[in-house]
C-alpha cells in the first residue's frame, strides 16, 4: 500500500550511446523472371499414373488474354467407389 502513497519518482532519460555500428556484409538480388527465362521446361506426359492433356478452354469472353502462353493441363482420373460408413461413396 505504500507504493500508491509514494510520490512518483521522474527518472531522467540515460544519455544515448555515442558508439556507432557499423554492419557490413553483401546483398544480392534474384528475381523469379531472371530464374524463369534460364530454366528448360521438360514437357509432363504422365502425371498420377495417368496421361496429360492439355485443357480446352473455349472462345468466350471469360477466357484469358493470354491464352497462347499460358497452356494449362489436365489429368482424368478414374472414377474409385469407396465403402464409407453410409454406403458406397
Amino acid at each position: 500500500m505504500n507504493t500508491l502513497l509514494e510520490p512518483s519518482r521522474q527518472t531522467e532519460p540515460k544519455p544515448a550511446s555515442t558508439k556507432v555500428r557499423q554492419y557490413t556484409g553483401e546483398v544480392v538480388y534474384i528475381y523469379a523472371f531472371d530464374v524463369a527465362y534460364e530454366m528448360t521446361r521438360q514437357p509432363i506426359r504422365e502425371l498420377l499414373g495417368q496421361p496429360v492433356a492439355q485443357f480446352a478452354v473455349d472462345a468466350s469472353k471469360r477466357s484469358p488474354r493470354q491464352l497462347f502462353f499460358y497452356r494449362p493441363q489436365m489429368v482424368t482420373l478414374p472414377p474409385m467407389e469407396r465403402i464409407g460408413p453410409l454406403g458406397a461413396v
